[in-house]
């Protein structure tokens, strides 16, 4: 405890912990999952008087890349400037220290919690993309590879996620960063280039005075909007309650965003957004992509594509989700 004490008193010297003695900070543990720890650091007479330190004391475990820190600091300053996220106030090679903020995590029990989420996402979405041009450069230094991938693509999700990673072989990885995927969206709402928060669920929300903001930008890149309303459909649930939980914040991200919502519309961004799911880390067509598994992708890649020209999936898909509409059509193939 006196190190960390110590590390945020010798970072904020400048901007409020200069008269602070290590024997009077609190340091309280605060870490939950994800990669590094979290700690709670306070002193009565310091400026601001509680402060979160992150740290990551074994970044090569983790097979991060060396501009893991800087990326997400970068990331964490955008969200911070546009009122979204807590303010960060320094960071180092394997630390970074933000003002500690709000009232715990928001409960999703109601309508009304979903669509203050979609305006929280659109809001998201409007932020600077350029932040991101310096690291994606970097990234493309290291792995020439990656020039080949589109801005927009959900491959540079993996590539920044610990222990992220691309396919071996090279079919599956030519499969897996091609420009038009099967799960491509086919909204251009939804290909919308934009800064993707990236890991957007209850557990890296805040409740503050002045409404949600986001927390934990280690998987914060730039690509297509899809993945952020994807993303919140992964973890939304299936059923009736859950697809009027679902309606609710896409109608009102798409509000907030300046889209029309329409029936018709917010029909199609639903269904791209449910097949979006397929390409998550818990989806369909990861595990066959990382596992080589050329048999399994293609034949996924035709049940994705039958289920868009199909009317009656289509329907099963906007009803019950796409994981039912997936386990339907491999049944019927059988």
């Amino acid at each position: 405890s006196k190190v960390l004490a110590n590390l945020v008193i010798t970072a904020l010297r400048d901007g409020g912990w200069g008269c602070v003695s290590a024997a009077d900070v609190k340091v309280e543990n605060k870490s939950a999952h994800g990669v590094g720890e979290c700690f709670k650091v306070s002193a009565e007479n310091a400026d601001p008087p509680v402060v979160a330190l992150h740290k990551f004391s074994n970044l090569s475990a983790y097979d991060l890349d060396s501009d893991f820190i800087g990326r997400m600091a970068d990331a964490a300053k955008v969200f911070s400037d546009g009122h979204l996220g807590p303010r960060c106030l320094a960071h180092g090679w394997d630390w970074f220290i933000e003002v500690w903020e709000g009232n715990g995590q928001p409960d999703f029990e109601s309508v009304d919690k979903f669509k203050e989420l979609g305006k929280l996402v659109a809001d998201v979405h409007k932020l600077p993309t350029e932040w991101f041009d310096t690291w994606r450069e970097k990234a493309c230094e290291r792995r020439p590879e990656l020039r080949d991938i589109p801005h927009g693509s959900h491959a540079w999700w993996y590539f920044c996620a610990p222990r992220g990673t691309f396919p071996e072989d090279e079919e599956c990885l030519q499969f897996w960063i091609k420009d038009e995927p099967c799960f491509a969206p086919s909204s251009s709402a939804l290909r919308r280039l934009v800064t993707t928060h990236g890991d957007c669920k209850p557990d890296n929300l805040i409740e503050t005075d002045s409404g949600m903001r986001l927390l934990d930008f280690e998987i914060t890149t730039v690509s297509s909007a899809a993945f952020d309303v994807g993303w919140v459909f992964m973890w939304a649930g299936t059923g009736p309650e859950a697809k009027k939980n679902k309606l609710a914040f896409l109608e009102e991200y798409m509000a907030s965003s300046g889209l029309s919502t329409d029936v018709e519309n917010v029909e199609k961004l639903y269904l791209d957004a449910e097949i979006y799911k397929m390409v998550m880390p818990w989806g369909n067509l990861w595990p066959a992509v990382s596992d080589n598994n050329k048999q399994r992708i293609y034949f996924l890649e035709t049940l994705i594509l039958k289920a868009r020209q199909d009317p009656e999936i289509v329907k099963q898909i906007l009803d019950e989700g796409i994981d039912a509409a997936m386990k339907f059509l491999e049944n019927e193939a059988d």
